[in-house]
């Protein structure tokens, strides 16, 4: 049977590889992850709202009254702006109102309740 490296060279870049694989999860723990703000900025335009979502959960501080998290198509299908006009018009006050929701099939459950999870957390709601 051959050897299973050519050189001795050879033999210490593949345990140098393996070793470098293995020792990652270490590395990446002592950097830390990125910030949830990071990565609403890391998402492309393409993908959706995603500017929108950091914007109301990083930078707005103003008390919402009204928060839809929802689907795409539940997103696509409440009109924000009017029901902020009928709300406004039924509590005498100028209502804050925000549809939460991702574009793409499967995850937008999930993303849905990371933002909803973290704008709760940063505003005032009743």
């Amino acid at each position: 049977m051959p050897p299973a490296f050519i050189s001795q060279r050879q033999a210490v870049g593949f345990v140098c590889l393996v070793a470098a694989m293995l020792l990652s999860p270490v590395a990446l723990w002592l950097v830390g992850p990125p910030s949830r703000a990071e990565v609403y900025k890391a998402v492309p335009l393409t993908a959706g709202e995603y500017p929108f979502l950091e914007r109301q959960i990083f930078e707005e501080h103003s008390d919402l009254d009204m928060v839809f998290v929802s689907s795409s198509l539940m997103m696509a299908a409440i009109d924000a702006p009017t029901v902020q006009r009928e709300l406004s018009r039924a509590i005498g006050r100028e209502a804050n109102v925000v549809v939460l929701g991702a574009n793409w099939q499967g995850l937008d459950l999930q993303y849905s309740c990371c933002a909803t999870c973290s704008t709760i957390g940063r505003r005032a709601w009743w």
